[in-house]
């Protein structure tokens, strides 16, 4: 349950190394039983010091995923300095690049406030150029910035589709000289180069704009430091030296100008008497040049000094706080939504809860069956029932899984009974089986299908196990079903595909190639559907 978990922080170093190791468990090759091995010793420890609270075995909400996952990660760490991992260097990349922002930044916004603050006691500082860059620039930018964020967050589905989708389609599909330079590659690259466009969409819809948040903060930060370091050194110069300020203009009055000063002076209004010159002192601020500024007074030279500190203040350093912030705390709850639901943290959660004690463990390279029950107490299962694929689907004793839907190819249902298909649905995949429909064979009889996966009623995000035979290949219409099968579930709808070999007389669920299963993984990874799990028989 829920409760029992603490809350697991992620970081999005940890989300990089992740990432790493998901990918080098994959090209670790097709079979590996030390990975099973590995993984099931890692749960076992996990398991160990969560004694008492629960069986994680049991566990498949969100916080339970979160949990697991963030204590294998911290296992494959291992020790700290062992090796340079990702998010190591990333971490160190970023530090060093927040500290240089910074500085240069600082350095900017403090050449730039010494040099509107130079003065010669001879001719008052015109207050136009600092209000100017400083204050009404700072106002222009901040207004940019959140219309910019505004329209970039209404339309996330255009950037999305602009970006990942578009793009990759671009380059492969859409465009003819892509077609021309495809026909000249060999078809593996060619699969290959598919395949990584649908990486990239499965990153982008798994992570979202996660890594452009990540740099946010950091473009922040030379604005941040930028208007610290303008105000700490207006701040000084007036602590420890006389300054005087005042204002000119052929066009506009000091009535006119006393007007503009009260709006930008708006956000401080409520600090009476405090940041805003009087009209009295407008007026004796303008300076003219034809009368020279001896009968000038102190008092109303010296009158801007707040105004133009709390400009600063409230235009430049408050509002890139208050950015700042938003930027970290919007990628905090990004990482915080995170629920590792997709395809890959399913098949790592699978190897792990694979007994250890288990003499028949059965995993392909996509995913892991992880139930106890032996291939003689399903064939029993399988005698006990009749082969019939219609009908209702017997009732367990007791459900723990996912409801699922089975779709099966039309040449396969007639050697293979629903307590079968039961009972290794739940043992591989913890899924409760409710009605199993076939595909292939006719189109009536698949149209047909689709329209009862339509109509059907999900229970939370719902998940579907499609079984086909592996050795033939992928071909357009196998593909085109995939994609269907994503526009009729649920948004993180759960898609299996179980891949089986040649069927023998005897058992129909045989392992594939691994030269079959790989032309289908490749296919498959260029859908960019991050929550389709492809799975090999074993």
């Amino acid at each position: 349950m829920a409760h029992k978990f603490p809350f697991t922080r992620w970081l999005t170093e940890d989300v990089l190394d992740l990432e790493y190791f998901l990918h080098a468990d994959k090209e670790s090759g097709y079979d590996k039983e030390t990975l099973k091995q590995r993984d099931r010793s890692i749960f076992g420890k996990i398991q160990a010091n969560f004694a008492g609270k629960g069986d994680l075995a049991a566990e498949n909400t969100p916080e339970a995923r979160r949990y697991l996952i963030k204590n294998w990660l911290e296992a494959r760490r291992g020790k700290p300095g062992d090796k340079q991992l990702p998010g190591e260097l990333f971490h160190s990349t970023l530090t060093i690049l927040k500290w240089a922002i910074s500085i240069l930044g600082a350095l900017s916004g403090m050449g730039l406030a010494l040099s509107l603050l130079q003065y010669n006691g001879k001719e008052p500082i015109n207050i136009a150029y600092y209000i100017g860059l400083l204050i009404v620039l700072q106002f222009v930018i901040f207004i940019l910035l959140l219309t910019f964020g505004m329209w970039r967050k209404l339309s996330a589905r255009f950037f999305t589709s602009l970006w990942w989708d578009h793009l990759s389609r671009l380059l492969l599909t859409l465009k003819p000289e892509a077609h021309k330079a495809a026909k000249h590659t060999s078809s593996e690259l060619r699969e290959q180069m598919y395949a990584l466009c649908g990486q990239l969409r499965i990153h982008q819809s798994i992570y979202g704009n996660l890594f452009l948040l990540m740099l946010s903060p950091i473009t922040l930060l030379f604005g941040l430091f930028f208007n610290i370091a303008a105000l700490v050194v207006t701040l000084v110069k007036l602590f420890f030296t006389d300054l005087a300020f005042g204002w000119q203009s052929t066009l506009l009055s000091p009535d006119q100008v006393h007007r503009v000063a009260e709006i930008i002076a708006l956000p401080w209004s409520w600090m009476k008497g405090i940041g805003l010159p009087t009209l009295e002192q407008v007026e004796n601020s303008h300076i003219i040049l034809k009368d020279g500024v001896f009968h000038l007074q102190t008092p109303d030279l010296t009158s801007w000094a707040s105004f133009l500190c709390l400009g600063l203040l409230f235009y430049g350093v408050l509002p890139r706080i208050l950015i700042w912030l938003l930027s970290l705390w919007k990628q905090r709850r990004a990482l915080a939504r995170l629920d590792f639901s997709h395809a890959s943290c399913r098949k790592l959660l699978s190897r792990m809860r694979i007994p250890q004690d288990d003499p028949h463990p059965r995993t392909g390279t996509s995913g892991e069956e992880n139930g106890t029950e032996t291939d003689a107490q399903i064939k029993t299962s399988e005698q006990t029932t009749p082969a019939d694929v219609k009908g209702e689907m017997p009732s367990p004793e007791k459900e723990n899984g996912e409801e699922a839907v089975v779709l099966l190819e039309e040449d396969l249902a007639a050697d293979v009974s629903p307590a079968f298909i039961q009972a290794r649905s739940r043992h591989l995949f913890q899924l409760e089986i409710k009605e199993i429909l076939k595909v292939g064979g006719s189109l009536k009889r698949e149209r047909e299908s689709l329209e009862q996966l339509q109509q059907r009623q999900w229970h939370s995000n719902g998940a579907v196990l499609l079984i086909l035979s592996a050795w033939q290949p992928p071909i357009e219409e196998k593909l085109a079903l995939l994609r269907k099968l994503r526009g009729l579930l649920p948004e993180h709808g759960r898609i299996i595909l179980y891949l089986i070999g040649k069927p023998q007389p005897d058992n129909i669920f045989t392992p594939p190639k691994p030269t079959d299963y790989d032309i289908w993984n490749q296919r498959v990874m260029a859908l960019g559907d991050p929550w389709l799990e492809i799975m090999a028989c074993n």
